[in-house]
């Protein structure tokens, strides 16, 4: 599953989270958060640009190299 990092811009957001706070939320493989409140806040921020994306963290896989 994926990340993505988001900033907060607005103070009272969310209860607990100030302005420049840094939420990280889950992501399906579209980018499309799993959680329908940052969902609505991310389509909300085209308007009021309540919260900011920071950087798409992507899921790293991690292989072993085979010894010869």
């Amino acid at each position: 599953m994926k990340k993505l990092t988001l900033k907060i811009n607005i103070p009272g957001l969310m209860k607990g989270l100030k302005k420049d706070s840094l939420v990280v939320i889950d992501v399906d493989d579209k980018g499309i958060p799993m959680n329908y409140f940052w969902w609505k806040r991310l389509r909300d921020s085209k308007i009021d640009n309540c919260v900011s994306i920071v950087q798409e963290n992507k899921e790293i896989k991690i292989t072993k190299k085979k010894k010869k």
